[in-house]
C-alpha cells in the first residue's frame, strides 16, 4: 500500500510542476497566405497598426478585403505562421498547444498533409494561420515549434 501512495504522490508532484496550457483563438487560417515569401514564416504582432498591415497583406487576394480584427494588445498578442510553399492543396497548420514558462511562450504546431490518394488542386500553396493568445507574465520571447520549423524559431517580444 505504501508503494501506491508513493507513486500517487510522485504523480501529483509531476502534475503540479507541469507548465499550464494557454488559451488561444485561431483568427484565420487557409491554404494561401497573401504575404509574399518563399520560406516558412513566423512573426509576433504586438500592436493594432502592425496587425492591420499584416492583415492587408494576408487578405490582398480577397475582394472586398475584410478589416483586421480588433485585438486588446494590453492583454493579448497575435502570432502569424506560414508553412514553406507546398506543391498542391491539402496542406495546412493546426495548433497543438500554447504554453508559457517563465517569460517564454511556446507555440507547438502540427502539420496537416494531404491524405493518401485524395485529389488535390495542383497549385503551389503556402498554408498559414493567425492566432491570438493572452500575454504571459513577464513575456520576453515567443518560440514556434513543429511544422516546417525543425528548430524552434525564437522571436523577441518587448515587455508591456
Amino acid at each position: 500500500m505504501k508503494g501506491h501512495r508513493a507513486i500517487h504522490l510522485m504523480w501529483l508532484a509531476m502534475c503540479a510542476c507541469a507548465t499550464p496550457l494557454q488559451t488561444y483563438e485561431v483568427i484565420q487560417s487557409g491554404p494561401q497566405t497573401g504575404v509574399k515569401a518563399n520560406a516558412a514564416q513566423a512573426s509576433v504582432v504586438t500592436d493594432q497598426a502592425e496587425l492591420d498591415d499584416l492583415y492587408t497583406q494576408l487578405v490582398a487576394n480577397k475582394i472586398p478585403a475584410p478589416d483586421a480584427p480588433k485585438v486588446d494588445f494590453t492583454k493579448n498578442l497575435v502570432v502569424y505562421v506560414a508553412r514553406d510553399p507546398k506543391p498542391s492543396g491539402g496542406y495546412g497548420l493546426k495548433v497543438r498547444s500554447v504554453k508559457c514558462d517563465g517569460g517564454v511562450m511556446t507555440v507547438d504546431l502540427q502539420e496537416v498533409n494531404p491524405q493518401g490518394n485524395a485529389n488535390q488542386a495542383q497549385i503551389i500553396t503556402q498554408p498559414y494561420l493567425i492566432m491570438t493568445t493572452p500575454r504571459c507574465a513577464k513575456l520576453t520571447q515567443v518560440e514556434v515549434r513543429g511544422a516546417d520549423f525543425a528548430a524552434p524559431r525564437p522571436m523577441k517580444v518587448a515587455p508591456k
